[in-house]
């Protein structure tokens, strides 16, 4: 006979949620095996709870895919998933194809948000206010596209925490060369 978790029980759970920190990862997987890492290591923090994952730049469908692919890997199906913006807003190079999704069954089926990526970060950040952690590990074309959606949804957020990459200057002024 099962019983009912008791007040204590529920309080006590209630507690370990309000310690984690909540995180939304807006990710560009697929090309480097650094995001599909990043994905692995929130999903295994005790300390976050995951609450979305958003994808950018090239073909974001294929990256929803493959995120969602290493959601049911570790059995988390009820995180969602939403496709972004394709376009980063400075193209400093073309989008790679997204090789990692070769590992991808062409029968299985996923079911992204309805949402878009910047609609899924508008709504979390809404649904958390100053509780939701954002975490860019890609171009950052998905939070500028909520910012234009929702010019106050950065309100609510707690932290914004961004991984640079590469950055290619290619005026010869900038270098200092005459």
């Amino acid at each position: 006979m099962s019983q009912s978790p008791s007040n204590e029980d529920r309080q006590a759970s209630q507690s370990d949620s309000d310690n984690k920190h909540l995180v939304l990862l807006d990710t560009d997987i697929g090309d480097d095996i650094d995001d599909a890492l990043a994905l692995a290591l929130a999903l295994r923090s005790p300390e976050i709870e995951l609450q979305g994952v958003t994808t950018v730049f090239g073909d974001t469908r294929l990256r929803a895919r493959l995120a969602q692919h290493l959601l049911r890997v570790f059995g988390r199906d009820d995180i969602p998933v939403a496709a972004g913006i394709s376009t980063p807003l400075q193209v400093r190079h073309r989008a790679s194809g997204v090789p990692q999704a070769a590992i991808l069954d062409p029968c299985e089926l996923y079911n992204t948000s309805p949402y878009s990526g910047p609609e899924l970060i508008v709504q979390k950040a809404l649904a958390y206010p100053r509780r939701l952690t954002l975490v860019c590990i890609g171009p950052f074309t998905n939070v500028r596209t909520a910012l234009l959606i929702a010019p106050l949804f950065s309100m609510p957020i707690t932290l914004l925490v961004m991984m640079g990459g590469s950055n290619v200057i290619h005026d010869t002024e900038s270098y200092g060369h005459t």
